[in-house]
């Protein structure tokens, strides 16, 4: 096909080579790995990581549906405090997730437990 201001031919396989390269631009950077979300800024960061957790028995169950959530430690002033576990009651149809402690750049920092 002739392009009537360029007076010159238009290949059809330059025009299909510019579309594979563009999809493939594309499909390579949808597959580029992205880092993990800023933890939240409200949270102070860690400058170690927290030590293991102590042997916790959890008292008797005050009610057969109760949740044991188990304890964990929190940053406070510089130092790991330990926050004991407590029993809780599930919402329905929902198992409770541990919080974890997660390495970032700037130190560790806690991400709480939630109901699944």
């Amino acid at each position: 096909m002739i392009d009537p201001e360029r007076k010159t031919p238009r290949s059809k396989t330059a025009t299909v080579v510019g579309i594979v390269a563009l999809v493939t631009l594309f499909a390579v950077s949808a597959c580029a790995q992205t880092p993990p979300p800023p933890p939240p800024e409200h949270e102070p960061f860690a400058s170690s990581a927290p030590p293991p957790p102590p042997s916790e028995a959890p008292p008797p169950s005050p009610h057969p549906k109760a949740v044991w959530v188990g304890g964990h430690w929190r940053w406070v002033f510089r130092r790991y405090v330990w926050i004991p576990g407590h029993w809780a009651y599930p919402p329905v149809n929902r198992a409770w997730v541990p919080g974890h402690w997660a390495r970032h750049a700037m130190g560790w920092y806690w991400v709480p437990g939630y109901w699944k």
